[in-house]
């Protein structure tokens, strides 16, 4: 589906989105501190876990949303999956 169009009318009308950008912009910091402390509890989480079962591997990550872990090969990839399926 094409993009809707965009109204060139006035190049200075101002949209909604702009009037609260210095309000979103203001309060950045309070949004990255608690994504900061999210990522560091999941992190600790992860730790945590490792500490448990120090045959898992935790991955570098890119992103800081996702973790990827590698699991001992003693299972097949199925058998791992059911195995944590069940333990949900």
């Amino acid at each position: 589906m094409p993009p809707a169009p965009v109204s060139l009318r006035d190049p200075c009308e101002v949209v909604p989105a702009q009037l609260l950008l210095p309000a979103w912009l203001e309060g950045r910091r309070a949004y990255q501190e608690r994504v900061r402390r999210r990522l560091a509890a999941n992190v600790a989480r992860l730790e945590q876990a490792r500490a448990r079962a120090p045959e898992l591997t935790v991955l570098p990550g890119a992103g800081g949303w996702v973790a990827v872990l590698r699991l001992p090969q003693r299972l097949s990839e199925e058998a791992w999956s059911l195995a944590l399926l069940d333990r949900r």
